[in-house]
């Protein structure tokens, strides 16, 4: 009945719970009364101390159980905000190289756009001088930096003769019905159009061949730059095979001076002791007779 109502004896209850025990059960009809002995109330009372003491373990376990848990939950927590924090960054690495891929894509399309040109210059090229026999050959020159320098140079002219006459350059010059005495008042003004125009058609011309023979000095000091680079090539080829023939003969030198040591140290030792033997020695002279 306890254990269906789930209650349990612990405790002072539990102890006079086994006191107020009988010492005797009804067994069947004929009511027959069974003593327990003391030492079976012995074997009780250990079994309650050493179920007293499992408890008291389980409870302990328990306590390291849920003491581990907590610490499982933190860990746990711990590893879930890292995959968060992992998962943002793979986020934002992630939209860093979609920009990066954009990025490259459009470079590589401007790459591919002037490849084409290149390819289509390289092409014409190729058109224009594989027909060797014709012998024509046809230059393009970008004259829209000159145009520009011209019309400056005009609307300084017109900003200089409004100053002057108070009209520009062409109002002044065109200007078909100006009387015959008007027209001869303001002749040396005509005379010094002229000489303006002749001196900027002129300075124009030195400036042309300015550029040209500034573009051409370029063409031959590109030139000279890579000779002096494959001339600086050879040289320091030559460098470093006089390197390796100054290190062969080193070595040799070194060979050459044990040698001559060796030389000295014994050859002429053994000669000299020769001749100090030979000082002592008698020199017979005369003709041996057969």
């Amino acid at each position: 009945q306890l254990e269906l109502e789930g209650k349990l004896l612990e405790g002072k209850d539990l102890d006079s719970a086994f006191d107020s025990i009988s010492a005797f059960s009804e067994t069947g009809e004929n009511h027959e009364y069974t003593f327990l002995s003391e030492e079976s109330l012995g074997d009780i009372r250990d079994s309650k101390l050493a179920l007293r003491a499992e408890v008291s373990d389980l409870e302990k376990k328990l306590a390291s159980l849920e003491w581990q848990l907590d610490l499982l939950t933190a860990q746990a927590t711990t590893i879930t905000q890292g995959k968060k924090s992992r998962t943002s960054a793979k986020t934002s690495a992630t939209g860093k190289l979609a920009r990066f891929d954009e990025e490259l894509a459009k470079r590589s399309l401007e790459m591919n756009a002037v490849l084409g040109k290149l390819v289509a210059t390289i092409q014409e090229l190729s058109y224009y001088h594989s027909e060797a026999d014709i012998g024509v050959y046809l230059s393009y020159c970008d004259f829209q930096s000159y145009v520009i320098s011209n019309l400056a140079c005009t609307k300084e002219l017109n900003t200089w003769f409004t100053k002057k006459f108070e009209k520009g350059a062409l109002r002044f010059v065109a200007k078909e019905d100006m009387p015959r005495g008007d027209s001869e008042k303001p002749r040396h003004f005509v005379v010094e159009l002229k000489r303006i125009n002749s001196v900027f058609a002129k300075s124009k011309k030195q400036y042309i061949e300015a550029q040209m023979e500034h573009a051409n000095e370029e063409a031959t000091l590109s030139k000279l730059r890579a000779q002096l680079a494959s001339q600086h090539s050879y040289i320091h080829e030559d460098i470093h095979s006089l390197r390796r023939r100054n290190s062969e003969l080193t070595e040799e030198l070194k060979d050459l001076s044990l040698q001559v040591q060796e030389c000295l140290s014994e050859t002429v030792a053994s000669l000299c002791s020769d001749l100090a033997r030979l000082e002592g020695a008698n020199i017979l002279q005369g003709v041996i007779l057969s």
